[in-house]
């Protein structure tokens, strides 16, 4: 193998490896989110118009409180 493609089999092994860890924490997030909140389909009041206020509230209960990293 030459080195370029050394090199190019690292870092997809490397990106692969950091999106597993990435999927994982956000896994784990929303499940505890959903068994402190329920089921998510109940998470958006679809009577409520989309605006920043109400994502940065949605956000703000349901994903920010669970994830430990931040």
């Amino acid at each position: 193998m030459t080195m370029p493609s050394l090199i190019a089999n690292y870092q997809k092994k490397q990106t692969i490896t950091q999106l597993k860890k990435v999927y994982s924490i956000i896994s784990q997030a929303y499940e505890m989110s959903k068994s402190d909140n329920g089921d998510s389909k109940n998470w958006v009041d679809t009577t409520q118009t989309i605006n920043t206020e109400n994502v940065k509230k949605y956000v703000q209960t349901y994903w920010l409180p669970y994830f430990k990293y931040l």
